[in-house]
């Protein structure tokens, strides 16, 4: 249990006693931790504040310890006064007028800035020395408070006439390994004087407790406050903090920060929305500029994390519909993030981007090796909101990432068909669509002049979008009605439970749409999204595909139909024993007829020819599951327990001598052939696929 906690649990139960009121009187040492507590005025001085009203000692204590915390903060030294006062020695070093160098060190020597005084013996008298610490000033310039708790120490040294500074973790400063680090930015550390600058900083910070600066930090993006008001401070919006309550956070993110930099501004609103009105007349492009604007609305309007992807043969019109999208809050020639990362890497953007649109460009550069569950296991992991838990060093557990986005994506392909998991076509919302139609001459020189003009006027829309909100919080509850009643809309025309899903994102994309219009950002007049025709045709036509590719057992089964009656040459009649000598190349598939009873063309696979099948149609990754799913809706003859079945292909084979395999029956042209036990007739036989010699592929 952390220390404070145990001090809570400890000052509630002394609290608690018969004795309890005169705790506070009687024991000094717990007096004073709780007028320091007091002084910080934070998140602790709270819960310590509930504890003395829960034994009704607020009205005595609150007072008198707020008294003792205004006489702390007069003070200029914890333990006595200070000969040397830093900006005394230092000028214009960015710490209280009243920082003092602690008792024991120096300063302002031209052989060593930083010096320890060391009392030596010599000829049997104590002298007094001089031990080098630094050669450049260094000071602690400010304390921050970490989201979690954790403190960071913003440390600052000198560099010629100037002051360099940056911050780190506490544990960093306070080790004299890990200090050595420092000195890749500059700071005045080496193997040789890092433990007596560690001393040096240990004494200094606890020497200016109540004078060094205070801060908070947190190390990601989006919205911030309480467990019971998440929005209360604000939004961080790159480096900017827009909104909140007075409470000031600032970005500070272990690694690759370049997502949050990158967040700027330049040129006007005005300007941007001149050049984004151009490729309104392309519907896709209205859609995506909705999409680009969603991510902060998750939180108000309690919405999960959502996934909208474009999707389409290779052509600029992604690229160009990607870039108009991001240059809502950075240049649009910003390098795109594309799926070639480890998971580990995806969750450390998605938690530093969360409330922000998390841009994915080319699901086919996802990892090669297991292309297929790297794109699922991402999409069920964005979706989740939460990283995998990993466990620390020390034993403990690692603090898991977390994050509430959207993701926006590209590819030729949909994620979901990549992904080749069921689940994985309910969380994407692809359109499919080429964004700017047919390239020309006229179209290739449009496109070009808008991805000229985002170079330079761009990241406008997104920030005014938040603060349009935060300045209209009375309106949360009303945008929430309308986003579910959009979504209650959606799935009632669909009824499926891929546009249950889907809905939502449908109706957040919606709901964006009229707040960048109310907040002035949209470079149109507020109109329903789906009232235009084409952008209905084309989320309808995403919703469709959905429901068809979040059925994979059912998709599959229509590959390996495909794959049978393609190979009409690599079956045996049913009652016709293996002939050698004439078998095809690659062998035989196995054994078809027709089932009289049950009216449908059935084959009788070799077990190992339907799992190769499989593979070649793109279901190898999930064999196993697609099976066990045909055997539980009759399509595949295997007892309980089992995906094979033992039976004999005609009187001619002995039962001793008869092979192992396996029955799927099959139907072509029917959709009600999914469920063989309906008795819909066999229409036609099955025939082999004839290319067509018109299709340009």
């Amino acid at each position: 249990m952390p220390t404070f906690e145990r001090f809570l649990d400890d000052l509630d139960y002394r609290l608690g006693q018969k004795d309890g009121a005169r705790v506070l009187f009687d024991d000094t040492a717990l007096r004073q931790k709780c007028v320091v507590i007091c002084e910080e005025d934070d998140a602790d001085w709270e819960e310590l504040k509930a504890i003395l009203r829960k034994h009704k000692q607020f009205k005595t204590w609150e007072r008198k310890l707020r008294a003792e915390a205004n006489t702390k903060r007069k003070i200029a030294t914890i333990g006595g006064d200070s000969e040397i006062i830093v900006n005394d020695v230092w000028p214009g070093a960015p710490v209280h007028s009243e920082a003092a160098i602690p008792h024991g060190w120096g300063a302002g020597d031209p052989k060593a800035e930083i010096y320890k005084l060391v009392e030596k013996d010599v000829d049997g008298q104590s002298v007094q020395r001089r031990s080098l610490v630094a050669r450049a000033p260094v000071v602690i310039s400010k304390r921050i408070q970490d989201e979690d708790r954790t403190i960071r120490i913003e440390l600052s040294w000198r560099v010629g006439k100037h002051w360099d500074r940056f911050v780190y973790p506490r544990e960093v400063i306070l080790d004299s390994r890990s200090l050595v680090k420092t000195a890749a930015r500059g700071m005045p550390v080496s193997s040789v004087n890092s433990a007596a600058l560690v001393d040096y900083l240990q004494a200094y910070e606890s020497h200016n407790l109540l004078l060094i600066g205070r801060g908070y930090s947190t190390g990601s993006m989006g919205w911030k406050g309480s467990r019971e008001d998440p929005t209360h401070d604000g939004f961080m919006c790159g480096n900017r903090q827009l909104g909140g309550n007075g409470k000031a956070f600032e970005l500070c993110v272990d690694g690759d920060d370049e997502d949050a930099t990158s967040i700027s501004e330049s040129g006007t609103l005005e300007a941007w929305k001149n050049i984004v009105a151009k490729v309104v007349g392309w519907p896709v492009f209205r859609i995506a500029l909705a999409a680009s604007l969603a991510a902060p609305l998750l939180l108000p309007l309690r919405a999960p994390n959502m996934i909208f992807e474009l999707v389409g043969p290779t052509s600029r019109g992604k690229t160009t519909a990607m870039k108009v999208m991001q240059s809502a809050w950075r240049s649009g020639s910003f390098p795109i993030q594309t799926w070639n990362n480890t998971v580990n890497s995806f969750e450390a953007k998605a938690h530093l981007n969360s409330d922000l649109p998390l841009f994915l460009d080319d699901t086919k550069t996802a990892v090669e090796q297991g292309k297929g569950i790297h794109v699922a296991k991402v999409i069920y992991q964005f979706v989740s909101g939460r990283g995998r838990g990993r466990a620390a060093r020390d034993g403990g557990q690692r603090e898991t990432p977390s994050w509430r986005s959207l993701m926006i994506s590209t590819g030729e392909v949909p994620a979901s068909a990549i992904a080749k998991a069921e689940g994985a076509a309910t969380r994407v919302l692809s359109l499919w669509s080429n964004p700017t139609g047919v390239t020309s001459e006229d179209t290739a020189s449009l496109i070009d002049e808008i991805e000229e003009g985002l170079s330079s006027a761009y990241g406008q829309a997104g920030p005014l979008v938040i603060q349009w909100l935060c300045d209209h919080r009375k309106d949360w509850d009303e945008l929430r009605r309308r986003y579910e009643k959009e979504a209650k809309s959606i799935r009632e025309k669909f009824s499926s439970p891929a546009a249950s899903r889907l809905a939502k994102v449908v109706a957040l994309l919606e709901v964006a749409n009229y707040v960048g219009c109310e907040a002035g950002v949209l470079p149109w007049k507020y109109d329903h999204l789906l009232d235009d025709a084409e952008v209905r045709r084309v989320v309808e036509d995403a919703i469709r595909h959905a429901e068809q590719a979040s059925n994979l057992a059912k998709e599959a089964w229509y590959d390996v139909l495909s794959y049978a009656s393609a190979r009409h040459n690599q079956w045996l009649p049913w009652f016709e024993p293996e002939d050698r000598g004439r078998e095809p190349p690659g062998g035989w598939l196995g054994w078809s007829g027709t089932n009289k009873e049950r009216r449908c063309a059935e084959y009788a696979w070799e077990p190992s020819q339907l799992k190769r099948a499989l593979k070649d149609t793109g279901h190898g990754d999930r064999t196993e599951e697609i099976l066990r799913v045909w055997r539980d809706v009759g399509v595949l003859d295997a007892p309980e327990g089992r995906l094979s079945k033992a039976i004999r292909c005609g009187k001619i084979l002995a039962p001793e001598n008869k092979p192992l395999v396996q029955r799927v029956s099959l139907v072509v042209g029917d959709e009600a052939a999914w469920n063989p036990k309906s008795g819909e007739d066999v229409r036609e036989k099955p025939q082999p696929y004839e290319p067509d010699d018109e299709i340009p592929f």
